[in-house]
């Protein structure tokens, strides 16, 4: 379970989310860190920007719309940390390509 590529992603992206709030929450008064976190939350922002049009069903509803947010953000985050674990595992066996196992046929 912990060799898997998505339980280190979904970890991961748990995370980034944490450390993001916990910065737009401890942090507001630090611009570099205010900056910082607002760049890693802009996927979902322009998610609910794009979705939440003017005049829409779903107009007043701003705890469904920070709920999206959040989750296109945490999606976006695992997404991430899922190529890089995956690209850290491919380099790690392009290292040593002659340890695997032959992958010709002897007949």
């Amino acid at each position: 379970m912990f060799k898997t590529r998505t339980f280190w992603a979904i970890v991961l992206a748990i995370i980034t989310s944490i450390l993001v709030l916990e910065t737009k929450l401890n942090f507001s008064g630090n611009a570099l860190w205010l900056r910082a976190a607002s760049v890693l939350s802009t996927p979902g922002a322009r998610v609910v920007a794009a979705l939440d049009s003017p005049g829409s069903a779903l107009q007043g509803w701003a705890r469904f719309w920070q709920t999206t947010a959040l989750v296109c953000n945490f999606l976006v985050y695992a997404i991430f940390w899922y190529v890089c674990v995956w690209l850290v595992g491919y380099f790690r066996s392009r290292r040593h390509p002659y340890d695997r196992q032959p992958t010709m046929l002897y007949h």
